[in-house]
């Protein structure tokens, strides 16, 4: 309530995460879709046969923060896959616990462009999700009833799963959603990071974004 009559712009990366935005913020006005500046250079996707791509988020609350409710299901969910003969590569949440993953390949790139190496890939669904089905890369989602998850995270995911064992069946089945609830959460590719510079340029010259 403090903010919405100080806001000079709002954008979003996409139609579906702009009605999140709206509603968040409790305001009727306009939201401008600018696309997300990390799609504007995306990875080529090469899947490895069999690898699945592990998203994190964090296991447990430090002094910089609380943690995410269904992580633990996300590792065992990982245990899972691993004793299916699946490789997991763990694209680690920066206040992730590394000691955690050890067990695994971890990541020496960005989750996103980890995503490219990947069959599919499974975590708490998060903003990133709409970037890795962008890639290509399918993704299904670890779900707890303590976690609230926008809906338009949800629709890019293949399926949800609120059990380990559900793990390796739904990897199996991954697939991407179809193009337009695609379109809809991942908003425009290309050219979003000059988009959005030049909404935060008009905003501040006063001017009304284009």
């Amino acid at each position: 309530r403090r903010l919405r009559g100080r806001l000079r712009a709002i954008t979003s990366s996409s139609r579906a995460e702009g009605r999140a935005f709206a509603g968040y913020l409790g305001t009727r006005r306009p939201v401008r879709v600018v696309g997300s500046p990390q799609t504007d250079e995306l990875p080529v996707r090469a899947p490895e046969p069999g690898l699945v791509l592990v998203v994190t988020s964090v296991t447990h609350p430090d002094g910089t923060g609380g943690a995410a409710p269904g992580t633990e299901l996300l590792m065992a969910a990982a245990e899972r896959l691993r004793a299916a003969g699946r490789s997991i590569l763990v694209g680690l949440h920066p206040r992730e616990d590394r000691s955690l993953w050890e067990q695994y390949e971890i990541s020496t790139v960005p989750t996103l462009e980890a995503s490219a190496r990947a069959e599919a890939a499974v975590g708490i669904p998060g903003t990133v999700f709409p970037l890795i089905a962008a890639v290509g890369t399918p993704v299904v989602g670890c779900v707890d009833p303590a976690l609230t998850v926008p809906g338009y995270l949800l629709s890019v995911c293949s399926s949800t799963i609120d059990d380990a064992a559900d793990a390796v069946p739904a990897i199996e089945a991954a697939r991407l959603p179809d193009a337009d609830t695609l379109a809809d959460a991942i908003g425009p590719i290309g050219g979003s990071a000059a988009r959005l510079l030049d909404v935060w340029a008009r905003a501040a010259r006063g001017r009304p974004a284009r």
